[in-house]
């Protein structure tokens, strides 16, 4: 599945030719504004050693915790470098909420304690553009983002703030546009943003 999505996004393009897959467009800049799933960065804030801890001196975990988060928002810019690469940046920010039920271990009282953690990527964006029709209204297209995804979670019942770092990446090897200048778009793939990915987008 790894190659079959690497061989789409970079071996494809270049089987054909840029006026089979691409029609000339003079627009260089394009701004994307998006929102996606989250769902692997849940997962992985779920399974993360280092938000589940809670057990202090003070408090003892008497339930599960349960993770909630609106989602990943992201903004992308793209340099069209020609017809079918375009390089760009991304960041993306998500916040998830989690809610643990304790009792304090002096009082025998029974509460539900809330901690935030902050969720962000900076990414570098390497994009292929597969087809343009000739009226230059829809494109059918794939990326791939890499770099750097941080959590940060506030100081919580006793527990010091935390700040890690881990390798994010994003891998679309399916995107739709329509629309000429303004557009909207809709992705599907796989990585630390999420499984899909909704948003608009101008070109300049």
């Amino acid at each position: 599945m790894r190659k079959f999505i690497l061989f789409l996004l970079f071996a494809l393009p270049f089987f054909m030719s840029n006026h089979l897959f691409a029609q000339d467009d003079t627009s260089k800049h394009q701004i994307d504004v998006m929102i996606s799933d989250g769902i692997p960065v849940t997962i992985i804030h779920s399974f993360s050693n280092l938000f589940s801890q809670l057990d202090t001196s003070e408090y003892k975990k008497v339930g599960d915790r349960k993770d909630s988060g609106f989602g990943v928002f992201g903004l992308r810019y793209q340099y069209k470098m020609n017809n079918t690469i375009a390089l760009g940046a991304e960041v993306d920010f998500m916040r998830i909420t989690n809610k643990q039920k304790v009792e304090n271990i002096n009082t025998n009282e029974i509460s539900r304690l809330s901690r935030k953690t902050d969720v962000l990527n900076l990414l570098a964006v390497l994009g292929v553009n597969y087809y343009t029709n000739k009226s230059q209204t829809f494109t059918l297209y794939g990326n791939i983002a890499g770099g750097i995804m941080t959590f940060s979670s506030e100081k919580y019942a006793g527990l010091d703030s935390y700040s890690e770092s881990f390798l994010g990446f994003q891998i679309n090897p399916i995107g739709f546009r329509y629309g000429k200048d303004f557009g909207v778009f809709l992705e599907f793939g796989m990585g630390t943003r999420g499984i899909f990915s909704i948003g608009g987008s101008y070109k300049l």
